[in-house]
């Protein structure tokens, strides 16, 4: 009986170490961040934007900031992710603007521009 309590030892321990592993950690990072675009200057007081008005700079939280000179009052915006082609998420998105045929509204603006 002495030869298997090694063995009934290790059993239990690679059992007591398997059920308290930690969790995995997630990739899809904090709930509130979300995907910001740069309005190209001139286009600043546009409804809704294309590719060509309107570029990713970053997927964070709260409006990086930017040189927000320039024409119009918009220069930092947010999109809801269903307008948006997220090629890598999180790293790299772009307006589903259905090739500028099909604007997209922003969920807000992050940042305005100082000039009129």
């Amino acid at each position: 009986m002495k030869k298997y309590l090694l063995g009934l030892f290790a059993v239990v321990l690679a059992i007591g170490f398997s059920a308290f592993t930690a969790p995995e950690k997630s990739t899809s990072g904090n709930l509130n961040e979300a995907y910001w675009f740069y309005v190209e200057s001139n286009h600043g007081a546009d409804a809704s934007f294309t590719n060509s008005t309107a570029t990713f700079i970053a997927y964070t939280e709260n409006a990086p900031a930017m040189d927000c000179s320039g024409a119009g009052n918009k220069c930092v915006i947010k999109f809801n992710p269903g307008d948006l082609n997220i090629i890598t998420p999180g790293v790299e998105a772009e307006i589903d603007d259905a090739g500028g045929t099909s604007p997209k509204s922003p969920l807000s603006v992050g940042r305005e521009r100082t000039g009129l």
